[in-house]
């Protein structure tokens, strides 16, 4: 959610020591010049790239404008300056280390914190498994937030682009598909590199299910996602609500955009994002964090901040 012109936001950094010893660059997100309110808390978990977790400020500004608190952490071997050390993002790579990483420092957030206000977890596409996963084991979650989430296995979604779009990412066939992956088991640990990532990082993610976890939950759900996604099928995605929807357990608002892709953007690259953050405000009015008369406040500025997509 992105702020209105002429708010700042800033981060304040963080570190905190994994059980392992490394330090984890964490941020919270303030407004400048501004007392902190705190009627609630939202960890924000960014996808599969290595690029600073701090890009991502612009688009989570609006929840600091509601007063929420934001809590960020870099990849291990990213930094806020741009810089990788390639060596530690390829032997951190793992699925399991994400998940303790963002624990560690969700709960260093939450042990001191007296607010009993809300505490969302907000995922983006891989993202979203992690944050499905912290959610899984952490009751002090109360509600989710998926976009561009899949609830297959990244193996299953693979086979799908490629049964569906001839050459994939440069992949020929399914069983080209398959001899990649049964090298990647029987060499799960290698630093050896397919499709920009290790056999390290595929073998923790090609067969691990959300819907899986998806199943343990008992919180408001919220899913968005692009219908011209190409990295994540819209069937992977739907997996996740036909779970929710079959146990029962958890409240769900899930929304398809007919013309976005991915990084919820259309066919001509311009950002649908503001389509996202109306659905988003109305949620969390749904939900209780928000008041309604709060949320048609916030849902008005949105539309008038964004005359391209409302006008």
């Amino acid at each position: 959610m992105a702020g209105p012109k002429g708010f700042t936001i800033i981060a304040r950094p963080n570190t905190i020591v994994a059980e392992d010893g490394f330090p984890l660059e964490a941020y919270w997100l303030e407004r400048a010049g501004a007392r902190q309110g705190d009627r609630g808390l939202v960890f924000y978990i960014q996808g599969s790239n290595d690029e600073p977790v701090l890009n991502a400020m612009a688009h989570l500004a609006g929840f600091v404008m509601l007063g929420m608190r934001v809590l960020l952490v870099e990849r291990r071997g990213v930094h806020a300056n741009g810089t990788l050390d390639a060596t530690a993002s390829r032997q951190y790579a793992t699925r399991s280390q994400r998940v303790h990483d963002v624990l560690a420092v969700l709960r260093n957030g939450l042990d001191n914190r007296q607010s009993p206000a809300p505490v969302m977890l907000a995922g983006v596409s891989e993202g979203g498994s992690i944050a499905v996963s912290v959610a899984a084991v952490e009751p002090r979650v109360t509600h989710l937030a998926l976009f561009g989430t899949g609830g297959w296995p990244q193996a299953e979604e693979l086979r799908h682009f490629v049964r569906e779009q001839g050459g994939y990412l440069g992949i020929a066939s399914l069983s080209e598909l398959e001899a990649k992956f049964e090298e990647i088991r029987t060499r799960p640990d290698s630093d050896e590199l397919w499709l920009g990532h290790t056999f390290r990082r595929w073998s923790a993610y090609l067969w691990h299910a959300a819907v899986d976890d998806v199943g343990r939950l008992n919180i408001p759900v919220f899913q968005a996602h692009g219908m011209l996604d190409q990295s994540v099928p819209l069937a992977s995605a739907r997996a996740i609500r036909e779970t929710i929807a079959s146990q029962g357990k958890c409240s769900l608002r899930y929304v398809e955009y007919e013309t976005l892709d991915h990084r919820f953007r259309d066919p001509e690259g311009k950002s649908g994002l503001a389509l996202v953050e109306v659905d988003i405000l109305r949620w969390l009015a749904g939900t209780g964090v928000l008041n309604e008369k709060e949320a048609r406040h916030f849902e008005e500025q949105v539309r008038r901040n964004h005359p391209e997509r409302f006008g």
